[in-house]
């Protein structure tokens, strides 16, 4: 078995007619200002392939973690239904991000071998502090500058 592609993003929408799946806001790069951050909503995506002598029903595990803390890690189970792809989508709602630096989701096999996954950046945002004095009660107005490069 092995995994095509991954991706992770805002959310996902599978249409019921076609059976499509459309990600929303795909994340490559986050910036926060304080940490941990919290994702309201948070959905990984993995596009698995069947091989030869592969099972049509597979347990496997999925993991997200940053460099030095695991975030989770848990059994999935992947069901073929005898067609040679799959999709696995694991949805969060409030997922933690505890630290800036890279942000790995991966699928793996039941012993721990790496099918393919997605790393996010975690960034610290720039900040800037618009005004000398404020207000007493006031706090300062923080703003974070982001790019995006298309090829």
């Amino acid at each position: 078995m092995k995994c095509t592609m991954a991706c992770v993003a805002e959310s996902a929408i599978e249409s019921k007619d076609t059976g499509t799946l459309s990600l929303i806001q795909i994340i490559e790069a986050l910036q926060a200002s304080t940490f941990p951050l919290v994702m309201p909503r948070l959905t990984a995506v993995f596009f698995l392939e069947r091989e030869a002598g592969d099972s049509e029903n597979v347990s496997l595990r999925f993991r997200a973690s940053t460099a030095s803390f695991p975030i989770i890690e848990q059994s999935v189970d992947v069901a073929f239904l005898g067609k040679p792809r799959a999709r696995l989508t694991v949805n969060f709602l409030g997922f933690p991000i505890p630290e800036i630096g890279q942000l790995r989701f991966e699928v793996l096999t039941p012993e721990g071998t790496a099918l393919g996954g997605w790393s996010v950046e975690v960034q610290a945002a720039s900040t800037v502090t618009v005004g000398n004095a404020l207000p007493s009660g006031m706090s300062a107005l923080v703003m974070s500058n982001s790019s995006s490069n298309v090829m």
